[in-house]
């Protein structure tokens, strides 16, 4: 990076930063004493944050986790390798568009359809080579905050909920420590032990892994996302996770 710097730029670097295109930062303008004209230089100035805070975390952050989990069930080490197959991809567009954004508030000045198709160039460049094993660590602290409140409003509203089961799915079956191949699954999180042990239970109770109240609070009681849950793991277990998808999204 420094040589390229040099070469193209003429600048004698020793610390270059290479970043990828994408950029964007919102800022809620509530500034008490004046600011900068931050606008001028990119930055987004809104009223309300929080309708951009929601979309980052139910359409980026949620769908780190739901390509993480079938994806090193299906012996993907990196994030590209997982967006760059078409059953995946279209597996990821289907849960932003048809789970996460109908639980979405308006985002002023935000071309949704056109974020969750940068989302997925922005997840398939392989110059950033990042890991399935870092989207899946702690998944107990994450998927809590990232999926299942997309989740709860689309139980609340009767919406589509087949692909956040389906994740929830593969989340168990990557708990249990092996991949479709036989190779271990990089679990690390601070409840692994417990989350073993819910797994486990599912092979005499299916659906009780759902029961893990840390993580779930009173979602297991829900019949519909039970029903679901229980019908994708047998699938993940006969078939595997790409063959599964590809039966979600009508391949």
């Amino acid at each position: 990076t420094r040589a390229s710097v040099l070469a193209e730029y003429g600048i004698e670097d020793r610390w270059p930063v290479r970043a990828e295109s994408f950029a964007q930062w919102v800022l809620e303008d509530t500034f008490p004493t004046g600011r900068p004209p931050l606008e001028q230089v990119g930055v987004q100035m809104v009223a309300d944050v929080m309708p951009y805070e929601l979309m980052k975390l139910r359409l980026l952050n949620a769908s780190h986790q739901a390509l993480a989990y079938p994806g090193i069930l299906a012996g993907r080490e990196l994030v590209h390798e997982v967006c760059r197959d078409p059953v995946f991809a279209d597996f990821l567009l289907a849960y932003m568009r048809l789970e996460a954004i109908p639980t979405l508030q308006p985002v002023p000045g935000i071309d949704l359809d056109a974020y969750c198709r940068e989302l997925i160039a922005r997840f398939s460049n392989e110059a950033v080579r990042d890991t399935n094993a870092r989207l899946a660590f702690d998944g107990s602290e994450r998927i809590p905050k990232f999926l299942l409140p997309v989740l709860r409003d689309q139980l609340e509203r009767g919406g589509e909920i087949k692909r956040c089961a389906f994740v929830l799915a593969a989340w168990s079956r990557f708990l249990e420590g092996v991949d479709e191949n036989g190779n271990p699954t990089p679990v690390n999180d601070r409840r692994a032990a417990e989350l073993y042990a819910a797994t486990q239970a599912e092979y005499e109770t299916p659906g009780a892994f759902l029961d893990y109240q840390p993580v779930f609070g009173d979602l297991g009681t829900n019949q519909r996302l039970r029903d679901l849950f229980i019908d994708y793991r047998a699938k993940l277990i006969e078939r595997g996770a790409r063959s599964t998808i590809a039966s979600i999204s009508g391949f």
